[in-house]
Parts: structure tokens; C-alpha cells; sequence
């Protein structure tokens, strides 16, 4: 049944929106550095030369099809975080000594590193899971691995290991 919101059909135009989104970066990119020069029809010439040979490339396609959506709901939230922090009249110097741009910037990268082995495991991996998920009736890699990470005592761990190293990062700011 097709209805209004129907978002199936956006599939079929990703790599209209990633030729747009390479377009734009690169050029963006490309007037920013000056690599190419002050020449704009050559930035404009050269990004879109990539950008059109890489939307040949269907793994690259997919892995920003992946890629980029998570990336732009870590700078909603640092959005958000920002407009909070301001609301109480924080200044942006100190939102940042708080969270830190390496925080982000290690956010964007783990995003990156998923992807790319989200896209690339099928090549990669000696397993090839059958219809239900399985290799041979054994489960795969990604659905014990994705098992492990989730168990309660594995969470458990993590908290635990957050929580210390909250308190040893704050006490030792406290006697500084």
C-alpha cells in the first residue's frame, strides 16, 4: 500500500544525492585549500569530475549512503547540546573544554570505521551468510559480535568503566 511518507522510493535517488553532497564538498574544499588555484571554473571542472566518477563506484556510494546520515545526527546533537548550554548562558569556549572537539571528532571516526565495515564485509569476510543469517547454520560474525557487544554484563562493564573514568578525569581536575 503506498502512502504519503512513503521513503522507499528515496532509495532510488541516492546516488543523485551523493553525486550533490561530493559536488559540494569538494568544491567547497577545493576553494577553501587553493590547491587548483584562484581558477573557480577549474574547482567547479574538478569536483565534478570526481564526484561523477564516483558515483560509478557503487561501494563508495553506499558507504556515504551509510555514513553520512549518522553523521549528521552527531551535529544535531551537538547542536542541541550547544542551544541547552546557551540557554544557561555558558560560553562556547567552555561547552568545548567540556566535551571536547577530539570527542567529536573520535564520534564522526567511529561512525566511519562502522560503515566502512558495513560495507565492506561482505568482500572481506570468508563468511558468506546464507537467507536467514546464517553460514551454515552457524550464526555469523556481525550477529554474535553485535551479541556480545549488547549483553548485560558487557553493558554493565562499559558503564562501569565510564563512570571511573568520569571520576578519576573530575578528581583529578578537583586537586589541580
Amino acid at each position: 500500500m503506498a502512502t504519503l511518507l512513503d521513503v522507499g522510493v528515496l532509495g532510488f535517488f541516492l546516488p543523485v544525492f551523493v553525486f550533490m553532497f561530493l559536488f559540494t564538498v569538494l568544491f567547497a574544499v577545493l576553494e577553501k585549500t587553493k590547491i587548483l588555484g584562484e581558477n573557480r571554473l577549474l574547482n567547479i571542472a574538478a569536483a565534478f569530475s570526481v564526484a561523477a566518477i564516483s558515483i560509478f563506484v557503487g561501494r563508495l556510494t553506499s558507504l556515504i549512503g551509510i555514513a553520512v546520515p549518522w553523521i549528521v545526527f552527531v551535529f544535531v546533537i551537538l547542536l542541541l547540546i550547544f542551544m541547552i548550554f546557551g540557554f544557561f548562558d555558558v560560553s562556547k569556549e567552555k561547552i568545548w573544554d567540556l566535551f571536547g572537539e577530539t570527542t567529536a571528532f573520535i564520534v564522526i571516526l567511529i561512525i566511519l570505521l562502522i560503515a566502512i565495515i558495513i560495507v565492506f564485509e561482505g568482500t572481506v569476510s570468508p563468511y558468506v551468510p546464507g537467507p536467514d543469517g546464517t553460514v551454515s547454520g552457524v550464526p555469523n560474525p556481525r550477529s554474535e559480535t553485535l551479541r556480545t557487544l549488547t549483553h548485560p554484563r558487557m553493558l554493565g562493564a562499559i558503564f562501569m568503566l565510564v563512570v571511573a573514568a568520569s571520576t578519576v578525569s573530575y578528581l583529578s581536575k578537583k586537586i589541580t
